[in-house]
């Protein structure tokens, strides 16, 4: 989830290029038990202009996942809220 919004976030793109794919590494913990967890991840993400860092963390309650932050962050330093960025529509 966290990976296509930031594939569809116009500031993303916009500091990335097209296509932005996924790195290789995903660093951070998870713990789930039974219809409860949490997560902390981050991963790398690039486009031709650039990388950056993806972060999550979400909370799982009642089996379902809920985002408590979604930020990408550039090379420069720029942090991007996922959550309060608009998305351009799927294609």
């Amino acid at each position: 989830h966290a990976l296509e919004a930031a594939r569809h976030n116009p500031e993303v793109i916009a500091a990335l290029g097209e296509p932005i794919k996924d790195g290789m590494f995903v660093t951070g913990h998870t713990e789930e038990s039974g219809g409860a967890g949490n997560a902390q991840v981050s991963a790398s993400i690039s486009g031709p202009k650039g990388s950056a860092k993806l972060y999550v963390e979400a909370r799982k309650m009642a089996g379902q996942w809920h985002y408590d932050a979604m930020v990408v962050q550039l090379d420069g330093g720029k942090q991007i809220d996922l959550q309060q960025s608009p998305a351009l529509p799927p294609p």
